[in-house]
This record gives structure tokens, sequence and C-alpha cells, in this order.
């Protein structure tokens, strides 16, 4: 795994448990490859919120707080694009959408901050 990676695990972690719950009574499983998927999408989100505030990170920081129908638009095309299939992109979406609003403030520290070291 990469930096990236390393540094974005537990938020990754996080959005898998919801991913799970999403997933209901239906056994999901999620491979590395899946969980690496998340961290993906995660980091293109942030990388879109920085740009559309000009690298201002506390802007970007409070606009992922709330996700309105642009933002949740582009987290499906992300969760379609690195998904294997349509019932995983399901899931991963359902995850990533219940998960980022409950990201603490840490949480989207580590996340702007691992974008902007990487920019």
């Amino acid at each position: 795994m990469t930096q990236i990676e390393d540094k974005l695990m537990p938020l990754g972690s996080k959005v898998f448990q919801e991913t799970q719950k999403w997933a209901g009574k239906e056994r999901y499983a999620i491979d590395p490859l899946t969980l690496i998927t998340i961290i993906q999408i995660l980091y293109k989100l942030a990388q879109a919120l920085m740009s559309w505030w000009s690298n201002r990170q506390d802007k970007a920081m409070n606009s992922s707080k709330k996700l309105n129908w642009m933002k949740r638009f582009i987290i499906w095309r992300y969760a379609k694009a690195g998904a294997k299939n349509s019932k995983d992109a399901k899931y991963i979406y359902g995850g990533l959408i219940n998960a980022i609003p409950k990201f603490t403030d840490s949480d989207r520290q580590t996340l702007f901050n691992t974008v902007k070291e990487n920019l």
C-alpha cells in the first residue's frame, strides 16, 4: 500500500462499517481492493472539494459535512467507476453517503491534510 492509503485506512474502515450496515442482512464481504477503492474515492472527493474552494482547507472541510446533490452525484460516479459491479457500487455509495457526514473533525483534518501534502 502507498503512504496515502496507510494514512486513510482508518477512514476506509469507518466507511466499510457503514457499507456493511447499508447491505443489511445480505452477507456482504469486502476484499482489500474494495477497501483501497473506498480510500481512493475519499481522496478524489477531497481533491475535488479542495479544487472547488481554491485549496482553502477550512472551507473544503466545512463543505464536506453536508452532502448536497452534486456531491452525492460525484460520489456515485466514483463508486460506479471503482466498483466491480453495480451491487458493489450501490453498497460502496451507501456506505460513503452514511459515513462521510459522521466523520469527526480530526478525520476530516487527516483527509484534507493528506490531499494537501500530495498536491
